[in-house]
């Protein structure tokens, strides 16, 4: 019971320290290109060692990596023909939706754990999603075949 408390202390105290760097970051992001918010936000999730907070609820079933291909097109074409972005209600991507179902979770340090990770890739997505939804050039790339989505090995009941 004690190291529960302990983790979850640690826990609360790292969103106070670094809650505030969080918010530095969408600083000008209405200034950046699609492109530039890719390569600053979401290649970082995509790159990084560390899981991402999907295995909260997945364990290691699913991570949003698996959803990231190296390329913004690419990335961007693969979550719109998967039905994960919603291009005229950004803010109601399912995408965003998913990285938002931690929040639900009943077990309260698994949540304070895992919340800097998903804030960090929410606002990451949000930033990039509602700048993607507004390129008519990124609305009008050709499909992607099944095979070149981006998706977790898994099956989606995972």
């Amino acid at each position: 019971m004690l190291n529960f408390r302990l983790s979850v202390l640690f826990a609360v105290l790292t969103l106070v320290v670094v809650a505030p760097v969080g918010a530095a970051d969408e600083k000008g992001d209405e200034q950046l290109t699609p492109a530039e918010l890719f390569d600053q936000r979401i290649l970082p999730i995509f790159r990084s060692p560390n899981p991402s907070s999907c295995v909260q609820c997945h364990l290691a079933g699913v991570d949003l990596k698996n959803y990231i291909l190296p390329s913004q097109e690419k990335t961007f074409v693969s979550l719109r023909d998967q039905g994960l972005m919603d291009l005229d209600n950004p803010e109601k991507s399912k995408v965003l939706t998913l990285i938002r179902m931690g929040d639900k979770d009943l077990d309260k340090g698994a949540r304070l754990i895992h919340e800097k990770t998903r804030r960090a890739e929410y606002r990451a997505f949000a930033a990039w999603i509602k700048a993607s939804s507004q390129d008519p050039k990124l609305r009008s790339l050709p499909k992607l075949s099944v095979a070149e989505r981006a998706r977790p090995d898994r099956p989606d009941a995972v």
